[in-house]
């Protein structure tokens, strides 16, 4: 019997190059990927959590007290309504429903965008 041994096709100096470049391009591509996919995170993150759209607040209180700190330090406990400014800090009471809505105001109109429904012990810091 005769033995067949497989041998290598001999590669030339050519293709080395073309699958060289080949694997060059396909490492620089993902690497470009991974750059992109990096950014688009940290893009979206920082304008969903650090961007600043100045928006009216109303805090409606419809069962018990809550209790608003505002940028001074100084304590506010509201039974009914208010406007919340920016930086204050509030909770609600063990029995306390409250609502937080958030209103935009383009060319002086006034848009509801969301309403937040508070239960009992509930915090906020705006």
């Amino acid at each position: 019997m005769t033995e067949a041994v497989a041998k290598r096709p001999s590669i030339d100096e050519r293709e080395r190059k073309a699958q060289r470049l080949a694997w060059t391009v396909l490492l620089v591509s993902f690497a470009i990927f991974c750059v992109i996919c990096v950014a688009s995170g940290i893009g979206v993150h920082y304008f969903l959590f650090r961007s600043t759209v100045p928006m009216l607040t109303e805090l409606t209180v419809g069962r018990g007290t809550a209790i608003v700190t505002h940028p001074d330090l100084s304590p506010d406990p509201i039974e009914r309504f208010t406007t919340i400014i920016h930086r204050a800090v509030g909770r609600s009471d063990r029995l306390g429903l409250s609502v937080l809505s958030f209103y935009d105001s383009p060319q002086g109109v006034q848009y509801l965008v969301v309403s937040v429904i508070m239960s009992s012990d509930t915090l906020f810091d705006l």
